[in-house]
């Protein structure tokens, strides 16, 4: 897993909440910035990878990006 420090993440995890995700897309997300694969995120909170893939899919759709990259960029923008 990557690290990422606890202020960091806790911009990154208010700065969500004002994006109107949900709260387990808000959770799938940290996990994925923190560099879990479906596998591990999947096995972390007891769902298919089948359904990470499609809160991973909604929270691009809801943010307006197409990869991880473009996550952490609008993400990184935000908060720094």
């Amino acid at each position: 897993m990557t690290y990422i420090s606890d202020c960091t993440l806790n911009k990154i995890q208010s700065y969500l909440i004002k994006l109107n995700l949900t709260t387990r897309e808000r959770e799938i997300t940290v996990f994925w910035i923190k560099d879990c694969n479906y596998k591990e995120i999947a096995s972390n909170i007891g769902i298919s990878e089948s359904t990470v893939r499609k809160h991973i899919s909604n929270v691009y759709n809801k943010l307006g990006v197409h990869s991880k990259i473009g996550l952490l960029l609008l993400l990184l923008n935000e908060i720094l």
